[in-house]
């Protein structure tokens, strides 16, 4: 058993395809095959169970040693970019995993700045939705990860978790909107207001629908978009209001473009969080970003 036939099992357990796989390690999907089949041999006992329909699924055994086969291969990486570091080769890696709000409007800043500071450092960037970004970091392909709250209560042992900032949802309107020279935005008018809704699967919109569900109020959607910048722009031509976070606003909302009001009855106010696993040790460039990035958290 080695550490390329485990990446192959990891990879496969994930990626559920071999020729994904195949492509993700530049070798031959029959290569792929032979180290499953290698694998399994020389531990003595199957690990995916055998299906008519093609599905890749795993054993208990299989589950078990996935769990394990995944902290070896972060383990290696971690490992190899700690040797490359303290040798002074300077070519550290860092793979960050953001939501779309704090990629976009808070994690430029610290970038910056961290680059400046250590210029060979490389890294990557997972522009990704909170749930996947979670499985990425469970999975050990990230280093760290920044989210708006998420459904990790029942796993918040497992994490190392850091407020970063405040970042509360609000309803922004045009300028010209009939409610735009309001004091307030109370319930009754929410109910009567055509919204620009965010997706179904992204943190914000969840929050949405529970805030909704508490207070019994129906929004009535018009349309439901992926991208904050285009539901800012259709606000902006009076195709709707919406909620978004306050981060995501700032600049219009401080040149006139936009008009925010609070949502009335939001429960608490929500933070952008940095998220770490316990389990994946940090290397010195990982440090390094760390003291960058709550240094004024």
């Amino acid at each position: 058993m080695n550490l390329q036939q485990l990446r192959v099992f990891v990879l496969t357990v994930n990626y559920k395809k071999l020729t994904l796989v195949a492509e993700k390690l530049k070798i031959s999907q029959p290569t792929v095959t032979f180290h499953l089949n290698k694998l399994q041999e020389q531990i003595g006992v199957p690990l995916f169970l055998s299906s008519s329909n093609r599905l890749i699924r795993l054993t208990d055994v299989g589950e078990s040693f996935y769990h394990y086969a995944k902290q070896m291969i972060g383990m290696e990486d971690e490992m190899l970019n700690m040797v490359d570091e303290f040798r002074g080769l300077q070519r550290g890696r860092i793979a960050i995993g953001s939501t779309y709000t704090p990629a976009t409007y808070i994690l430029p800043q610290y970038l910056s700045l961290f680059m400046e500071l250590h210029p060979h450092v490389t890294i990557s960037l997972e522009v990704n939705i909170a749930s996947r970004l979670l499985d990425m970091l469970n999975n050990f392909e990230l280093d760290v990860a920044i989210m708006p709250h998420y459904r990790w209560e029942h796993e918040e042992g497992e994490y190392f978790i850091t407020p970063l900032a405040r970042d509360d949802l609000i309803l922004i309107l045009s300028p010209g909107h009939p409610l735009a020279g309001m004091r307030e935005v109370g319930l009754d008018h929410l109910r009567k207001l055509a919204i620009i809704m965010h997706e179904k699967k992204s943190v914000s919109r969840e929050l949405i629908d529970q805030w909704s569900e508490a207070n019994r109020l129906q929004l009535q959607s018009v349309l439901e978009v992926s991208a904050t910048e285009t539901m800012k722009e259709m606000v902006k031509k009076q195709l709707g209001a919406a909620i978004l976070s306050q981060k995501s606003c700032e600049r219009e909302i401080g040149s006139g473009e936009l008009i925010a009001f609070p949502l009335p009855s939001f429960p608490a106010s929500r933070h952008i969080y940095m998220v770490r696993k316990k389990e994946k040790l940090p290397t010195p460039a990982i440090k390094a970003f760390l003291d960058c990035i709550t240094r004024d958290a």
